[in-house]
């Protein structure tokens, strides 16, 4: 049984205050990085919630949004947005700074493998991705689901490509 903490936040869209929030991740150093689907921007929080910075904005250039649904951080706190209208997802940098983008087919739902640099991204055709961010934030498919499969919460599965596996 969990403990209630506490909250922050309001609706609206100044800073500190959150527009159909959809994503929530937490990095190495204890920062709360919430996306906003209504505002269509990513806020970062430190520990203590307090308000740091925002970035992202409505429209379809670089590090601009169509419909953002959900986020996470991969092992070097990069911030992993997903974008569902455009079939896109976007890479941050820790601070926000926009790095690169790369396409999807409808993804929906995303999380970062702890222990790799791995990628796993489900889409609304039911299938699972997998992609490799290698060091220079290339990015590579490792493998595609080879049958469509139904998914609620990328974290409530073993995940099983061949030679690939993932406890989540």
């Amino acid at each position: 049984e969990g403990k209630f903490i506490s909250t922050f936040g309001s609706k609206g869209n100044e800073n500190g205050q959150f527009g159909g929030p959809c994503g929530v991740a937490v990095n190495s150093k204890g920062n709360i990085i919430v996306c906003e689907h209504s505002n269509c921007r990513i806020q970062i929080f430190d520990s203590e919630r307090n308000f740091i910075s925002t970035f992202g904005s409505k429209g379809n250039g670089n590090g601009q949004f169509g419909n953002i649904f959900q986020m996470c951080i991969d092992l070097n706190d990069n911030i992993l947005v997903c974008d569902c209208s455009d079939g896109i997802i976007h890479i941050f940098g820790p601070n926000g700074k926009y790095i690169t983008q790369f396409k999807v087919d409808q993804p929906t739902g995303i999380v970062a493998d702890p222990n790799s640099k791995n990628v796993i991204v489900c889409g609304s055709d039911n299938k699972v991705s997998i992609f490799w961010i290698e060091s220079d934030n290339k990015v590579s498919i490792l493998k595609k689901a080879e049958r469509k499969i139904f998914v609620r919460n990328l974290l409530d599965y073993d995940w099983e490509f061949d030679d690939v596996k993932f406890k989540l």
